[in-house]
């Protein structure tokens, strides 16, 4: 006989209604709470839950729903949320709205893209400029010397 038999008999027979609560797990309430919009201390309190398990249970209905967006954010940085703060307060200082600060962005990726690709290109122009201005001068020495051999004769 397996337990769900035990359990339909019991009810059946001995007009026994179990409590949602003792059948369900702690962690399973409390997502279910979570969901209704409970808020973290009474969820805790009801549950009697420690702020650690809270927490751990409000994570993971945040990555339930794929909600957990500012979670990762926070994880990658190391808690460093003062990371959000300086680019808010720099969006602000230059009136930019939250598109706009994107578009700077991939701006500056375009843009330091295309200085490492021309790189190569600008230090070769380089190296030849300075051989023009070699050559220039050789030509130069070369007339000056022209001119020195025509007045000897």
């Amino acid at each position: 006989m397996s337990f769900s038999d035990i359990a339909r008999i019991r009810r059946k027979d001995f007009d026994v209604e179990e409590k949602e609560s003792e059948v369900r797990s702690k962690r399973s309430q409390a997502l279910k709470l979570i969901e209704e919009g409970k808020s973290d201390l009474d969820i805790a309190i009801q549950l009697d839950l420690s702020a650690k398990e809270m927490l751990e249970f409000r994570q993971e209905h945040l990555t339930l729903k794929n909600e957990d967006d500012l979670l990762r954010f926070y994880r990658q940085t190391n808690g460093k949320i003062s990371v959000l703060e300086d680019i808010h307060e720099e969006m602000m200082i230059e009136d930019l709205s939250a598109e706009e600060a994107v578009q700077a962005l991939v701006e500056n990726r375009t843009f330091n893209q295309m200085t490492l690709k021309y790189q190569p290109l600008l230090k070769e122009f380089s190296q030849l400029s300075r051989k023009v201005e070699d050559l220039t001068k050789a030509r130069q020495d070369l007339e000056w010397e022209i001119q020195n051999l025509k007045w000897e004769r």
